[in-house]
């Protein structure tokens, strides 16, 4: 097995997860929307009817993308490592009139002799580590038309944000039960910690529960409070590097068109944005 394999098992572990998570850990209605504004102006000039028959790659199963390109009449390839990932999202999607088929590989080992007008790919970035980054992007560029695109959403730190562990206690100290209900709120402060230089005093994502253990355990704040909440991706951990670093690996082989938030809120603004990019001349 190459090093630059995902690692399937993980990816499989998020299949028990995936169906609880919201916007803008996952697509939702305002990203999804999103993303049609960028596909009909770059890749449908505009005119809904010219998106009929062109072609699309998905790199994952995501069934919220799948849905949108089946309505806005694409063919899609979408391919995962996880045969259970693919089967799980496949049932959950809705329109089902579509042309469609699924392959279960690895996206970095994935060649086509066929070129598509679209590549999509949401958050495909942070399943690998920077050293794989080149060869993310890279195997990308080789899979789109010369006059296609790729529009995927970049998990980064866009607005060099990261926040200390008592800010974030303060924040759940103090937060109302909707502030705390608000699954952007968690994100954004999921994200914030996990963005934070200083991995010692304050881990990423998947260590949150053990490092806020002391507040609890003093009286700070309550663990109820705390479990109301957690996201609960006990394996996840972010790596979150800063917008020009990645955009560094992504010029190597792909043209920046066009950036935009992923949504309206703190979390999207600063962790999460979608990119259009076309191949190098």
């Amino acid at each position: 097995m190459s090093e630059h394999k995902i690692k399937k098992q993980d990816w499989e572990n998020w299949v028990e997860h995936f169906s609880k998570l919201k916007h803008p850990i996952v697509p939702g209605e305002e990203s999804i929307s999103r993303y049609k504004e960028l596909i009909l102006k770059h890749v449908c000039n505009g005119n809904k009817e010219e998106c009929k028959g062109k072609t699309a790659l998905i790199l994952g199963a995501t069934w919220q993308l799948r849905d949108l390109l089946a309505e806005m009449g694409f063919k899609v390839t979408s391919v995962d490592i996880s045969e259970l990932m693919m089967k799980v999202h496949t049932e959950m999607c809705q329109v089902k009139d579509r042309d469609e088929k699924t392959l279960v590989e690895n996206w970095l080992e994935f060649t086509s002799d066929e070129k598509f007008d679209l590549v999509v790919s949401d958050a495909g970035n942070f399943q690998f580590k920077e050293e794989n980054y080149d060869s993310f992007f890279s195997k990308v560029a080789s899979l789109v038309k010369d006059d296609g695109f790729s529009i995927q959403l970049i998990e980064g730190n866009h607005k060099n944000t990261s926040i200390t562990m008592e800010e974030f206690v303060e924040f759940l100290k103090n937060a109302t039960d909707e502030e705390v209900d608000d699954y952007k709120n968690k994100a954004y402060y999921y994200l914030a910690t996990a963005a934070h230089k200083n991995k010692d005093q304050f881990g990423n994502v998947g260590t949150l529960e053990h490092d806020i253990k002391p507040f609890i355990e003093s009286g700070e704040i309550s663990s109820e409070k705390f479990d109301r909440f957690s996201i609960h991706v006990d394996n996840f951990s972010a790596v979150l590097l800063p917008n020009d670093r990645i955009e560094a690996h992504i010029t190597k082989s792909l043209e920046i068109v066009e950036t935009i938030p992923f949504g309206a809120g703190k979390a999207e603004e600063c962790f999460y944005w979608l990119y259009v990019m076309r191949k190098k001349n």
